[in-house]
């Protein structure tokens, strides 16, 4: 069976790298999955926002970043303090930025496997167009 579709291709990459994420992430003794990385990484980037904000950056449903943020809590990665009256803001801890460096090597290799064969111009084609089509299809 052969789908062509933009959607299949890029949901098939997608589910790639997620796997291969997983299995990179096991590898090197951290006990988190590519939801966990993708909230620590994106804090590692704007420490200090809200859930509501992390969210939409991620483009997750609000109650899938709230358990993942249960869970990276648990493991002492991030803190909530209140600010504003309901709206939490989520910070790092001091062994949640410990961890960036290692999650950045991590990231680096699943990226370069992702891109074996790729010439440097290809790459950054490849990314400027994944960005495109990102905001051609974001609900304004």
């Amino acid at each position: 069976m052969t789908i062509e579709t933009l959607g299949y291709y890029l949901d098939r990459a997608l589910f790639g790298m997620i796997r291969l994420l997983n299995h990179t992430l096991a590898g090197s003794g951290l006990d988190l999955k590519h939801s966990q990385f993708t909230v620590l990484e994106a804090l590692s980037v704007k420490n200090g926002i809200s859930q509501t904000e992390l969210s939409k950056i991620l483009g997750k449903d609000p109650a899938a970043i709230s358990r993942t943020l249960d869970y990276l809590e648990k493991k002492n990665y991030i803190v909530r303090e209140s600010a504003n009256g309901s709206r939490n803001r989520v910070l790092l801890t001091d062994k949640g930025k410990e961890i960036v460096p290692k999650l950045k090597e991590i990231a680096d290799k699943v990226t370069e496997i992702g891109f074996t064969g790729f010439r440097e111009s290809k790459k950054a084609e490849t990314m400027k167009s994944l960005t495109k089509i990102y905001h051609n299809t974001s609900l304004q």
